[in-house]
């Protein structure tokens, strides 16, 4: 039933999507349609949707499961995870293979699609803020491309186009920052961190780690430093890099809780300040692998 209501509801899309002969048209009208779909969905899922993850879990008999994406068409959800699948699901029916793609940003985590195509390139597009990458508004591009193109000093807003007057492009101002990759593979930052004679301090004491954040980009550290614990999701792991043995001291807005570090390296924890004495040869790795975080009021690097 639930297969059936999703087809009717694709096929209606589809033959209103037969005029667009251009691949660009396809693409953006395809991800305006889901974005639509999302924008106006009940906040409260169809009871069917609850049962989403069971009913296309790969567990299931073929002919019991129901194919990913098809719940979301037949009954709209308003959810970052529904608006993603459900363009993947039409866009499947109309030949194309997509992906989910897993980004995280200063200005939080997403998830968004990325279209495979012959040539072995790639098409960047997102329904749930209405938003495609694009090349002086007329190419679709893919996630690095975007990301070259901002860090090259385009400006956002040029590269990332919306499709809706209510599309929202907010996550994509410090786009020149993002880590990616394919959702459920691990996620690296790798930050090669300096070692001076004098003390290396990034943030004030002042209650917020905004301010680590802004001093560790400034210092080329990334701005990802600024939490201890899971903040982006699982798989993140964070590897810090010394130019010589050195001690790092993450100053915490709150008492430290050990339950929320996984690091190689054992910490002192003190209060809310946690240190960790580097190797130069080791290097310290974070992995975000609890349920909360807390955010980093100040960092002081300190050669050993």
């Amino acid at each position: 039933m639930t297969e059936q209501k999703a087809e009717e509801k694709v096929a209606t899309y589809l033959e209103k999507a037969e005029e667009y002969t251009n691949l660009t048209q396809k693409l953006l009208n395809a991800t305006l349609h889901a974005f639509e779909q999302n924008h106006d969905a009940d906040e409260s899922p169809h009871i069917i949707a609850q049962f989403q993850k069971y009913l296309e879990s790969e567990k299931l008999p073929a002919f019991l499961r129901t194919s990913k994406g098809a719940i979301g068409v037949a009954y709209p959800q308003k959810s970052d995870k529904a608006a993603v699948k459900n363009l993947a699901f039409i866009l499947g029916k109309q030949g194309f293979t997509t992906q989910e793609w897993k980004i995280i940003s200063p200005e939080g985590l997403k998830t968004a699609l990325i279209v495979k195509m012959e040539d072995g390139t790639f098409k960047y597009l997102d329904p749930v803020d209405g938003v495609v990458a694009m090349y002086e508004n007329q190419v679709l591009i893919g996630p690095y491309a975007a990301r070259f193109l901002v860090a090259d000093g385009y400006d956002y807003r040029t590269v990332f186009v919306k499709v809706h007057e209510e599309s929202d492009r907010s996550f994509y101002k410090e786009f020149a920052h993002v880590m990616m990759a394919v959702p459920g593979n691990p996620l690296y930052i790798n930050v090669a961190a300096p070692v001076f004679d004098e003390p290396l301090v990034l943030g004030e004491i002042n209650g917020s780690s905004d301010d680590v954040a802004a001093a560790s980009s400034e210092e080329l550290l990334t701005p990802y430093m600024n939490y201890i614990g899971q903040k982006h999701g699982e798989d993140v792991h964070r590897s810090i890099f010394f130019t010589s043995d050195a001690k790092i001291t993450f100053t915490l807005t709150e008492p430290a809780d050990p339950a929320m570090l996984d690091a190689n390296i054992k910490p002192q924890i003190e209060g809310n300040k946690i240190s960790f004495r580097v190797p130069v040869d080791e290097g310290l790795v974070l992995k975000d692998q609890t349920e909360h975080f807390l955010p980093v009021d100040q960092i002081i690097i300190e050669k050993l």
